[in-house]
C-alpha cells in the first residue's frame, strides 16, 4: 500500500478496508470501530456483504462484486449491522487499484439522512397546510410559468398538478398575463380582481394577491387567489333581500299612513254630529219632564262615551304618525298627585287611592299634559280592572338618571297572556269587558316611549303593577 494511502487508512476516522478478491476483509481501519463499534482484527476475514442489512445485501453484493472485477468504482448504500445491535446507514465505494489492490471505504449517513427526513416531513407538512388552505395559490417564475400549486388551485381550474405545472399564466390568466405581474419587485404588492380560465371553460371570478419574492437566487411571484363566486353571490341575495323588504317596509308605510288619514278624517267626521247630539242632549234636558230627562242622561253618557273613543283613536293615530310634540315643563310630584287625585276620585267605586313621592328631587322635566295623560291611564285601567280594589301611586328614583311610576292594585291577578297583551291596542289590559275604549295602556305606552322611556305590566307578590321609568329630563 503506498505510503499516501497508509497515512490515510491510519488517521481517516471513515471506515476502511483492503478487501481479498472473494470480498472478504483483508484489513481494517479504527473507523470501523468508532463507526460501527467493531474492532479491526474481529473483522479479518469476514465479507464485508455480510455487514449489510439482509434487505440490502443483494445490491451491496452486486456492487462489490463488480467493483472487484473491474477498475471502475462502485458505489452502494444501504445499513450495516453496528455492534450494538442496530444499523447505521452507510455510504460504501469499492474500487480496484491498476495493481489489484482492492480498497473499500465508508461513510456514515445516518445524520444526513434523519436531516433529509426532517426536511421530507416538514415539505409534506407544509404541502399538506398549503393544499388545505381554502385560497387558491400559483408560484410563477419570471418567464410566468407555473411552479407550483396548490390543491385548491387544482380543483378549481379543473387540473391535476402535474398537468398544472408548466403552464403558462395566459392559459390560466390572462388578465393576469398582461396586468404589469413583471413589473413587480421584491417585497411589491398588488392586489386585483380578474377570471381564471377553468378547463371546463367556466369563467372564475376571484380576488388576487400579487407579491414577488427571490427563492435560490430565481425571481418568483406567488399568487393567491380567493373564489368570490359565492361571496358574490350572497352580495346579490342581500341585495334582492335588502329590496323586497325596502318593498314591504314601503308597502306597509303606505298602508300605514292610508289608515292614519283614514281614522283622522273619520275621527274629525264623527266629533262633528257627536258634538251635535251632546250639545242638543244638554239643551233638551233643561226643559224635559223626568221621565225623558232620565233618557237624555243615558244619551249623554254614551255620547260622552264615543266622543272620548274617537279622541283615543285620533291621539293613537296621531302618536304612532309621529306626530306627538313634547313640551318641556318642570313638574312638582305633590302638584301633579294632588291634580290626579281629583280626577281619578270621582271614578272609584269604593276602594281606595294611595299616593307614595320618594323620588329626589321629588320633581322632574317632562311635557305635564302627556304625564298626566299616561299616569290617568295607567289609573283608570286600574279602578276599571278591579273596581273597589286599593290603588297605590308610588313616583321613586329608578337610578341617578331616571324615575319611576307605579301603579300597583290588589285585584285579580293578571295571568300571563294579559301581560303579554297588556299594550296591544284595543285590548282590555285585564279589565275584561268593562267600559273603555281599550286604547289607555297603548296610548300610555307610545307616551313612555316617545319620552324615551318604557312602561311594562308585572304581577309579583300578589299584586299586579304597571311601571312606567322615565328620565328626570324627558323631552326630546
Amino acid at each position: 500500500m503506498p505510503a499516501s494511502l497508509t497515512d490515510l487508512f491510519a488517521t481517516s476516522l471513515d471506515p476502511m478496508a483492503v478487501l481479498n478478491h472473494d470480498g472478504t476483509i483483508a484489513l481494517a481501519n479504527r473507523g470501523f470501530q468508532r463507526v460501527l463499534g467493531r474492532e479491526p482484527d474481529q473483522l479479518l476475514g469476514v465479507e464485508l456483504v455480510s455487514l449489510f442489512h439482509s434487505v440490502d445485501r443483494d445490491r451491496a453484493n452486486q456492487a462489490i462484486t463488480k467493483g472487484i472485477r473491474t477498475l471502475k468504482p462502485m458505489q452502494i448504500e444501504g445499513r450495516v449491522a453496528h455492534a450494538d445491535g442496530g444499523y447505521r446507514w452507510m455510504s460504501w465505494w469499492v474500487r480496484t487499484s491498476p495493481i489489484g489492490t482492492v480498497y473499500a471505504s465508508g461513510r456514515d449517513e445516518s445524520i444526513r439522512r434523519q436531516i433529509e427526513a426532517t426536511v421530507r416531513r416538514r415539505e409534506r407538512r407544509n404541502r399538506a397546510m398549503l393544499d388545505h388552505v381554502a385560497d387558491i395559490l400559483l408560484v410563477v417564475d419570471r418567464e410566468l410559468l407555473v411552479r407550483d400549486a396548490n390543491a385548491t388551485a387544482a380543483a378549481v381550474l379543473g387540473l391535476n398538478r402535474t398537468t398544472l405545472k408548466g403552464l403558462h399564466l395566459a392559459e390560466v390568466a390572462p388578465t393576469l398575463a398582461s396586468a404589469g405581474i413583471l413589473e413587480l419587485r421584491e417585497g411589491d404588492g398588488l392586489t386585483t380582481e380578474t377570471l381564471l380560465q377553468a378547463r371546463s371553460g367556466e369563467l372564475v371570478d376571484v380576488e388576487v394577491r400579487m407579491e414577488a419574492f427571490t427563492f435560490d437566487g430565481e425571481g418568483m411571484i406567488v399568487l393567491i387567489a380567493r373564489d368570490m363566486r359565492e361571496r358574490k353571490a350572497q352580495e346579490q341575495r342581500l341585495r334582492d333581500l335588502n329590496a323586497a323588504l325596502q318593498s314591504a317596509r314601503d308597502a306597509a308605510q303606505a298602508a300605514n299612513d292610508a289608515k292614519t288619514s283614514f281614522v283622522t278624517q273619520m275621527s274629525h267626521a264623527l266629533r262633528t254630529p257627536l258634538a251635535a247630539i251632546l250639545g242638543y242632549a244638554e239643551m233638551m234636558t233643561e226643559d224635559a219632564p223626568q221621565a225623558l230627562s232620565d233618557d237624555l242622561a243615558r244619551v249623554h253618557i254614551a255620547a260622552t262615551t264615543l266622543l272620548d273613543l274617537v279622541d283615543d283613536v285620533l291621539d293613537l293615530a296621531r302618536i304612532e304618525a309621529g306626530a306627538m310634540e313634547l313640551s318641556s315643563d318642570y313638574i312638582e310630584l305633590e302638584d301633579l298627585a294632588s291634580q290626579l287625585v281629583d280626577t281619578v276620585k270621582p271614578l272609584m267605586r269604593g276602594g281606595s287611592l294611595t299616593i307614595e313621592i320618594t323620588a329626589e328631587p321629588p320633581a322632574l322635566e317632562a311635557d305635564r299634559n302627556r304625564l298626566l295623560q299616561m299616569l290617568l291611564n295607567l289609573l283608570t285601567n286600574a279602578i276599571r280592572r278591579s273596581p273597589g280594589a286599593s290603588l297605590r301611586l308610588v313616583a321613586r328614583d329608578w337610578d341617578e338618571a331616571n324615575t319611576a311610576f307605579d301603579v300597583i292594585d290588589d285585584g285579580p291577578p293578571l295571568d300571563d297572556a294579559t301581560l303579554a297583551r297588556a299594550f296591544e291596542p284595543f285590548g282590555t289590559g285585564g279589565r275584561g269587558s268593562r267600559d273603555g275604549s281599550g286604547l289607555g295602556l297603548a296610548i300610555a305606552r307610545q307616551i313612555a316611549l316617545g319620552m324615551g322611556g318604557t312602561l311594562d305590566a308585572f304581577h309579583d307578590d300578589g299584586l299586579n303593577r304597571l311601571t312606567a321609568v322615565l328620565p328626570q329630563s324627558s323631552t326630546r
